[in-house]
């Protein structure tokens, strides 16, 4: 269970104002963007992290939202099994980190944690096991990375979101599933212990939080303690100053 003050954190959370609207918006409005993406986030976190609050109704909601909005193909845009928010997907890099990939981590954390701890729900839909298939294989897309000298830094918060959904844990039970995703967290691993060995300048990372998140990728994100002590920024900071962390 967690101590006293991470519950309060959970309760203020829970109580703090998101949209009841997790669709993906029609209009073009970044401040919506990442409204959108720290709600995705915020149910995650609380499903992981205080799965007494969370109704079963809504849990089946939201999977079934994602399981129908899965992204395909659009043109020469990469987008195909992912979570994309713009409706647009002609976007610059360091967006498409943002907008496209991080929320789809956020998805298929959700998919896998259903899989896991409410098994019952997963089977209710056929195509569940593809939709998270497809997931997997998008997410592999750049490694984990994100964009430019936060490259490392992006790539510590992607693989904090994919722990909640104790996505390590799931993969590494299930060779096979996601040859690409198995690469792309062997990738994140040494780029990782790259950046460690010359952290320095540019794009340097934080030592004790590049370390917790080697211990997710070696498949120790299943343990509630490591990954629930730490709340993501994005919601925590939301509360005094509405605005996502990038």
């Amino acid at each position: 269970m967690p101590n006293p003050q991470l519950r309060a954190r959970h309760n203020r959370i829970r109580r703090h104002h998101y949209p009841q609207d997790y669709t993906f918006p029609c209009s073009y409005d970044i401040d919506l963007f990442y409204r959108v993406r720290n709600d995705w986030l915020r149910r995650l976190y609380l499903l992981r992290c205080s799965p007494e609050s969370q109704h079963s109704a809504d849990i089946v909601a939201f999977t079934e939202f994602l399981l129908e909005n899965q992204r395909g193909h659009q043109g020469p845009h990469r987008i195909g099994g992912s979570w994309c928010i713009p409706a647009d997907p002609s976007m610059p890099s360091d967006a498409r980190v943002d907008f496209s990939y991080m929320p789809s981590y956020i998805a298929v954390a959700w998919l896998c944690l259903v899989w896991q701890e409410h098994a019952a729900i997963a089977l209710e839909f056929e195509d569940f096991r593809r939709v998270l298939k497809r997931g997997l294989d998008f997410c592999a897309g750049r490694n984990l990375a994100g964009h430019g000298y936060d490259s490392e830094r992006e790539m510590l918060i992607a693989i904090e979101y994919l722990a909640l959904g104790k996505v390590f844990t799931f993969v590494r039970e299930r060779p096979g599933l996601s040859p690409a995703f198995e690469q792309a967290i062997a990738s994140a691993k040494a780029a990782i212990r790259q950046r460690l060995a010359n952290n320095e300048g540019w794009g340097s990372i934080e030592p004790p939080r590049a370390r917790r998140a080697l211990t997710a990728l070696a498949g120790r994100d299943c343990i509630d303690s490591r990954v629930c002590a730490r709340v993501p920024e994005s919601l925590w900071e939301e509360e005094v100053t509405n605005k996502p962390e990038r």
